[in-house]
């Protein structure tokens, strides 16, 4: 048995960057055309949203971040946000291990999670690689918009995604 859990630790780094970034826009608010799509398991524990938003969203929500969002919190479990659901304001308390995707389309970037209760389960006896049994650690980043650059309108064309998919096998020793 390994000391480390890089799985863990890999998994943790990742939920940072979702943190810093949400902590920068509290802060100092969205710049340019940054903003975020935000898709959380609503059933997940410590999701706190009105039972009227729960029974519309069963088990997945997905949440902007744009132009209209208030009272935006960050610590270190997660965030609370204000948003408009049909003109009618609702507060949301959102811990980071219920988030399954964070992107920011105006950067081409974005973050894939497996809910954090898959990545504390028991290992078989058969030895695999951290990523063929986590596969949040096989696709790291995925692209999420096209940036209107030739390769983008080529890969458009093409029908298929711009952007890099950084696969973190590339990087293991064979």
């Amino acid at each position: 048995m390994t000391r480390f859990n890089y799985q863990r630790m890999i998994h943790d780094a990742l939920r940072r960057v979702v943190h810093d970034a949400l902590r920068e826009t509290a802060d100092h608010g969205l710049e340019g055309d940054h903003h975020f799509y935000i898709m959380l398991h609503s059933t997940h524990p410590g999701v706190e949203i009105s039972p009227a938003l729960r029974s519309r969203f069963p088990e997945t929500i997905t949440i902007i971040l744009e132009n209209q969002f208030w009272d935006l919190e960050v610590d270190d479990e997660g965030f609370s946000v204000t948003l408009n659901f049909d003109r009618v304001p609702e507060q949301l308390r959102v811990p980071f291990a219920a988030i399954e995707t964070f992107t920011d389309p105006s950067a081409n970037f974005g973050l894939r999670f497996e809910p954090v209760e898959a990545t504390a389960s028991p290992k078989s006896e058969t030895p695999e690689s951290d990523a063929e049994t986590n596969p949040a650690l096989q696709t790291a980043t995925f692209p999420t918009h096209s940036s209107g650059d030739e390769e983008s309108s080529k890969a458009a064309e093409s029908g298929r995604p711009s952007g890099e998919v950084v696969q973190i096998d590339e990087f293991r020793r064979k």
